[in-house]
C-alpha cells in the first residue's frame, strides 16, 4: 500500500507552506476571537485548562475591539507566514534519508 512516503524527499515550497500556516493560524485567531465575543467565561475557562499554572482570568481583557482583533489577526498571520517559510528552509536543507 502506497501512502505516498514516496513523496516525502520532495522539496517544500517556502511561500505555499507560509500561505498554508498563515490561513490555519489567521483562522483559528478569529476563531478564538468569535469564542470570546460570545462566551468570555468559557473561553478562558478553557484556554486556562490548556496552559495549566496560569490564571487566565487575572489577565484576561473584556474590552475587545475590532482593531484589537484586526491587529492580532495581522500579526498571528505573519508570524505564522514567517514560521512555515522557515519550517520550509530547513525542511528543505535536511539530508534525504537513505533507503
Amino acid at each position: 500500500m502506497n501512502v505516498g512516503w514516496d513523496k516525502m524527499t520532495e522539496k517544500l515550497d517556502g511561500k505555499r507552506v507560509g500561505v498554508a500556516l498563515a490561513a490555519v493560524a489567521g483562522s483559528a485567531d478569529l476563531a478564538c476571537a468569535a469564542a470570546y465575543a460570545l462566551a468570555p467565561g468559557a473561553t478562558v475557562a478553557f484556554f486556562g485548562n490548556i496552559f495549566h499554572g496560569l490564571e487566565l482570568a487575572d489577565i484576561a481583557n473584556a474590552q475587545v475591539t475590532l482593531a484589537g482583533i484586526a491587529a492580532g489577526f495581522v500579526e498571528i498571520t505573519l508570524v505564522a507566514f514567517v514560521l512555515g517559510w522557515l519550517f520550509a528552509a530547513v525542511y528543505n536543507r535536511l539530508p534525504e534519508a537513505s533507503q
